[in-house]
């Protein structure tokens, strides 16, 4: 579901979508991406806490949290196989401020919590 900002990001662009070679070109993020930025990331965990404790739609839970999930593991395999520089680019290009970036693995690590967390609530 996340990866449909290559389709917005391309139609905004004004871009011919290859279908068939989307998915090889997913793997290579880019900035510009809505749905894969940090803004976004602290939007949706907000928007997943409130639907964990005030829905009872087990299925409305388990979308945003596959939605977090999804991200987070992109933001982990982008920084232990291609580094720090490569997630930055793509995760924070809305961000101009390099506090972040020099603290990305600090933000990797409570983003990690807040998730494990949020788990944690939806089997409470």
């Amino acid at each position: 579901m996340l990866d449909l900002d290559y389709f917005f990001f391309r139609y905004v662009h004004q871009e011919k979508v290859n279908f068939a070679g989307l998915r090889g070109e997913i793997s290579e993020r880019q900035p510009g991406l809505i749905f894969h930025t940090a803004t976004f990331q602290i939007i949706l965990l907000v928007v997943t806490f409130y639907v964990l404790t005030s829905s009872e739609s087990n299925f409305g839970a388990g979308l945003v949290l596959a939605m977090n999930l999804h991200l987070l593991k992109d933001e982990l395999w982008d920084y232990w196989q291609k580094g720090e520089e490569t997630l930055a680019k793509w995760l924070l290009w809305q961000i101009k401020d390099s506090f972040l970036q020099q603290h990305l693995k600090f933000y990797l690590i409570v983003i990690s919590i807040l998730f494990a967390g949020l788990s944690f609530l939806l089997i409470l």
